[in-house]
């Protein structure tokens, strides 16, 4: 089951675009989910007003959801178990349910999304190392331990009957977007959502892809190479935006490189793929850590700075008019295709050089870091709030990093 809300994208342009990309992977979804004798329901509104309603209609007794970190999300949670706690005094007449009416109806939310479970964790999330290489050594021991489960053949079937419409005709309906601009062909790539579009681009990187006509090898040999790249769709796995959609699994990922390692070659590329990775858990687990302090202007260190917030100017760098050749390449790429290199961004700091857009609009600019990640937000099809507002805070120099460093 889905829920829009109207916050979550706006109408526009990039609107539109982001909405394509959320559509497919809808589609893929509800195609696999009927395969396995289940469907996809998406309804328009707040999960704490309709949620109640589904569990009376049909007796439910537990329901399940991922998860979640960052203060929106962790609001939501606690309004939807509000509500099912209410319940109580209302069930039993007229429905029938395989429990006891005394039953509380449960709210069950299941870790996901990061390559580490929370369990995994050799500590609490408030011991959690401030410094992202003390959590790459203790974790580096752990790689081998990680297990992935497949998902079943066959479960049993509920509400197959009763949903509405095709995926795209009920999100149309529900967000009233435009597509009458069709995705434009790019010298990068085309992203296509969903499980069977990722799946395919890492068979395609791992196994199968040559990056040059008369050299004949896979592209993740000479990932560390090549990652740091800004032309192409193959420099880098750019499996981001299918990760950020829940599209596809870090472990699933983890276990392709495993494999790699044992039919193909074990080396630098391959270990990197993983660090990457591990970044991606570490900032979710730094926001567990630091809750909203991720969100304010003085950042995980809540350190005292001057911002300005200059319409005007946040403008120029927001449509790439700076006049600065690299940046405003970066910019309209970011807004034409909802991709951004890793170099473009530069948001944490593996290399030598300063972050590119990011140290432009906070160092040179003085403008407010939040508005960066905010237009970020809107416009990257990888968006999420732990990696995007945890590598801005480090850009802007409000990262507890930044004073150790």
């Amino acid at each position: 089951m889905l829920f829009l809300n109207g916050k979550f994208i706006k109408r526009s342009f990039l609107a539109a675009r982001r909405a394509q990309f959320l559509i497919e992977c809808l589609a893929d979804l509800k195609k696999n989910l009927v395969k396995r004798g289940l469907n996809l329901l998406i309804q328009h509104g707040k999960p704490e007003e309709i949620l109640p309603s589904l569990v009376k209609a049909y007796g439910a007794h537990t329901v399940y959801a991922q998860k979640e970190t960052c203060s929106e999300e962790l609001n939501v949670e606690r309004l939807v178990n509000k509500r099912l706690q209410q319940l109580l005094p209302q069930l039993g007449n007229g429905v029938s349910r395989n429990q006891s009416s005394t039953q509380v109806t449960r709210l069950e939310l299941i870790w996901g999304s990061t390559m580490y479970h929370m369990d995994d964790l050799p500590f609490e999330c408030s011991c959690l190392p401030d410094v992202y290489t003390q959590f790459r050594k203790v974790f580096n021991s752990l790689l081998n331990l990680i297990l992935l489960f497949g998902a079943a053949s066959k479960c049993h079937h509920f509400l197959v009957r009763h949903l509405p419409l095709e995926i795209g005709d009920v999100f149309l309906q529900l967000m009233n977007l435009d597509f009458s601009k069709k995705r434009q062909a790019s010298k990068g790539m085309m992203f296509v959502g969903g499980e069977s579009a990722a799946l395919s681009r890492v068979h395609e990187y791992f196994w199968q892809k040559a990056r040059d006509f008369f050299l004949v090898f896979d592209l993740l040999r000479r990932y560390k190479d090549t990652r740091n790249g800004m032309l192409g769709p193959d420099y880098s796995t750019k499996f981001s935006p299918w990760l950020a959609s829940g599209s596809l699994s870090p472990r699933f990922i983890r276990d392709e490189v495993r494999r790699y390692e044992k039919e193909r070659q074990s080396n630098d590329s391959t270990y990197w793929i993983l660090f990457e990775l591990m970044w991606r858990d570490y900032f979710r687990f730094l926001s567990i850590k630091y809750g909203n302090s991720l969100f304010h202007p003085g950042g995980l260190r809540k350190k005292v700075q001057s911002w300005g917030q200059d319409q005007t100017m946040f403008e120029t760098w927001r449509d790439g008019c700076t006049g600065y050749p690299l940046i405003d390449a970066n910019m309209k790429e970011l807004s034409t295709t909802g991709f951004m290199s890793n170099r473009g961004r530069q948001l944490h700091k593996d290399v030598i050089f300063l972050q590119i857009v990011c140290s432009f609009l906070v160092r040179d600019m003085r403008i407010d870091w939040r508005m960066g990640a905010e237009w970020f937000e809107t416009c990257l099809l990888d968006y999420d709030p732990c990696s995007n507002y945890g590598n801005w805070t480090y850009g802007a120099g409000n990262s507890i990093c930044n004073t150790l460093h």
